[in-house]
């Protein structure tokens, strides 16, 4: 996850000079804590569980709305054991955006 997450950035930076490019890093984070959990439970489908289960539809509604909350990303990160990949990703990004605003 922190290669892919810094792959993306990277590729993403050099597409344009915008306003809103300045700021992607930022972008990018809320994104990985706000959709973090609806993807990992995407990818728990695959292997039988997350949206394959016998819930219904009315946990695979419950839990695509819990997952827009970033304590849910932290949970999932857990059980799924990204959850060191997450906390590289938050502050590898946070040191970026860091640096990036000294530079300014």
């Amino acid at each position: 996850m922190p290669l892919s997450f810094l792959l993306t950035f990277l590729a993403v930076k050099r597409l344009g000079k915008t306003r809103l490019n300045e700021r992607v890093g930022l972008l990018m984070i809320v994104g990985v804590w706000l959709l973090g959990g609806l993807f990992m439970m995407v990818n728990a489908s695959f292997s039988g569980g997350g949206f394959r289960s016998n819930e219904g539809v009315r946990w695979a509604i419950q839990s695509i709305l819990l997952s827009l909350i970033p304590v849910y990303t932290y949970i999932l990160a857990t059980y799924d054991g990204a959850l060191a990949a997450l906390l590289v990703v938050t502050l590898g990004a946070c040191v970026v955006l860091a640096v990036q605003s000294k530079w300014r």
